[in-house]
Parts: structure tokens; C-alpha cells; sequence
């Protein structure tokens, strides 16, 4: 999914449209992304990541030293 919006916010297109091109399914899929988006951050302060993240992580090697998908 993120490089479909990666993509669509730099050509501003579908969901990052101007509001006088974006149509009915556009708005849908921008509910989407962003009811996903708040969920997904309601879940990172839930579990609190950030803090897991920086005791995980030596970070004279970068902040995602710990985080296995970073390498």
C-alpha cells in the first residue's frame, strides 16, 4: 500500500488529489488511509514502540539498530 500512496501524493492524484478533482471513491480510500494511519499510531503508543525502540537500539548505530527490518 505505501508505495500506491507514495506515489499518489507526489502526482497529488487519487486520495491526495485537490479537492475539486477528487472523486467519490478518492474520498474512500483517504477515509481509509486515515482511520489505518490512527490505528496504527493508537497501536505504537498502546505497545509503546518509541520507548521500545530506543532501549532495544544502540543508538550510536542509528535508531534502528534494533529494529530487525531496518537492516
Amino acid at each position: 500500500m505505501a508505495p500506491g500512496q507514495l506515489k499518489e501524493m507526489r502526482t497529488k492524484t487519487g486520495a491526495f488529489a485537490p479537492e475539486e478533482r477528487i472523486t467519490d471513491d478518492d474520498r474512500k480510500t483517504k477515509m481509509i488511509y486515515e482511520e489505518l494511519n490512527r490505528r496504527a499510531v493508537a497501536a505504537m503508543l498502546d505497545h509503546k514502540w518509541l520507548d521500545l525502540l530506543i532501549e532495544e537500539s544502540d543508538l550510536s548505530m542509528g535508531c534502528c539498530s534494533g529494529v530487525s527490518i531496518c537492516y
